[in-house]
């Protein structure tokens, strides 16, 4: 999933001009085709929520990683913007499974001292990938920037024919349709129910169990008994209640609640406030990564006085170009995943931590704009500098802003209809800031004050820096 997520945006506004739409112009629709996601993913997450709820958390994924599978092999084929547009609203469907993720991070890890490392592990899903070991941000936009790049100036100079000149922007989708169709068949396989009391007999999961057992009879690699015994395997209740219990002090259980979509038991002042907090932050920062290409490829300045210090422009890359600078931004995302976040969330704390990085986004996108203003090497190490604090604070914020939510949380059997309520609601508002965002573009391309759109985020991120010094977290 996130190896196409991570590839189409870096070829997106090129794909765009195939549909007669003015340069000036992209922005407005790269803003659409973003609006059209989050409209979607706002509209089905709850009832992705409410489903994983009663029916489990493993229907969702696979057919979520089905979905995303069909939209990159549509997607490369796109003979019309409709169909764009189609795609990405299947897009913004398949999403919509993300806060079922969140729901099982937080069923599987308990211990608030683990879940800096554990949520911090969702947005490492968008950086690696499963395609030849390396990280899917690193890969993804290499694939988008190379490829796309390669087979469209071939299908410009040749005259032979081929599928590749018919569609030239099929070949990145091709690609990362191999790592989807793996995962497709091993969450068939392998991907086990994490959700009480629906640990069924799947067929899928027999089958994998049935590959599993003849793999190790055919490679004389029989699991031991204490191999066995360490490994991870959903309990029922069955086993529950035959196996012997120790003799501790269990926690009282937890409140269980309806299945109703919508109840005012799960909305708490905090509940409440996190999800605004969520709103902005999903808003600016999403929208910010979407726009990057965008940005990095628009015509620079010219070399003349500029009028004003709001004359702005883009920074004149090519799509290769843009593809290397995205690789590094997604190395150094993934360092800082690894080795950074934990231990400075255990430093300072995940409320915190995710009060300065809130204050850190307003100074980002005020600046970045100006970096067009720069030439040579001072507007390379600028750029790399504000990708990776912009890196930092996305990869402190997500996952610190999902543990204080699911803390707020009445129950654990709330989790995944709050998650889901959270992620409609932030999808709807970054539907409409897309579009507001993207007119912005166009208009800061045509004008040459591109501070207009980042100043918009600027304002949002603002909100969110405000928002914050009201949520409450308690670390144990």
């Amino acid at each position: 999933m996130t190896l196409w997520i991570n590839s189409f945006p870096v070829y997106l506004p090129y794909f765009l001009t195939k549909f007669n739409i003015k340069d000036q112009n992209v922005g407005y629709w790269v803003g659409v085709c973003s609006a059209t996601m989050s409209i979607v993913s706002g509209l089905t997450a709850p009832l992705w929520g409410q489903q994983s709820d009663r029916r489990g958390r493993r229907p969702a994924f696979v057919l979520a990683t089905f979905v995303f599978l069909m939209s990159a092999l549509v997607f490369g084929f796109a003979p019309a913007l409709w169909t764009v547009l189609l795609v990405m609203g299947l897009v913004g469907f398949a999403t919509g499974v993300t806060p079922v993720l969140h729901t099982i991070v937080a069923e599987l890890v308990p211990q608030k001292q683990l879940q800096p490392r554990a949520f911090s592990l969702i947005p490492l899903m968008w950086t690696i990938g499963s395609f030849n070991s390396l990280p899917g941000s690193m890969v993804g936009p290499i694939i988008g920037g190379f490829t796309i790049t390669n087979t469209h100036t071939q299908g410009t100079s040749s005259q032979k024919r081929s599928i590749l000149t018919t569609f030239p922007f099929i070949l990145p989708n091709l690609i990362v349709s191999i790592p989807l169709t793996v995962s497709l068949i091993a969450s068939i396989l392998f991907l086990w129910e994490t959700l009480e009391g629906k640990h069924t007999n799947d067929p899928g999961l027999q089958a994998g169990s049935t590959i599993r057992r003849l793999y190790s009879q055919l490679f004389h690699r029989k699991l031991s008994k204490e191999a066995q015994n360490h490994s991870y395997h959903p309990l029922s209740a069955t086993d529950t209640e035959s196996s012997p219990q120790p003799n501790i002090e269990l926690s009282p259980p937890l409140a269980t609640t309806s299945h109703s979509l919508f109840t005012s038991s799960i909305f708490t002042r905090q509940s409440l406030l996190t999800i605004l907090y969520i709103c902005f932050l999903q808003s600016h920062s999403k929208i910010c990564d979407e726009f990057l290409p965008l940005y990095m490829q628009s015509d620079s300045l010219p070399n003349t006085p500029l009028p004003s210090i709001l004359s702005t422009a883009g920074l004149g890359m090519s799509p290769r170009t843009t593809a290397i600078y995205l690789t590094a931004y997604g190395f150094g995302a993934i360092i800082i995943q690894i080795f950074i976040y934990p231990p400075v969330a255990a430093l300072l704390g995940v409320l915190n931590l995710l009060r300065v990085v809130s204050l850190a986004y307003p100074v980002l996108y005020f600046f970045t704009p100006y970096i067009s203003r720069l030439a040579g090497p001072g507007q390379a190490i600028l750029l790399v500098v504000l990708l990776l604090c912009k890196a930092f604070c996305g990869i402190c914020a997500f996952p610190s802003s999902k543990i204080v939510l699911c803390s707020a949380a009445p129950s654990k059997s709330a989790l995944g209809r709050l998650n889901g309520v959270s992620a409609s609601t932030q999808q709807l508002v970054r539907a409409v800031v897309a579009v507001v965002v993207g007119k912005l573009f166009s208009v800061g391309l045509e004008e040459k004050m591109i501070v207009l759109p980042w100043w918009a985020l600027c304002l949002i991120s603002v909100g969110g820096a405000i928002t914050v010094f009201w949520l409450e977290y308690v670390e144990d």
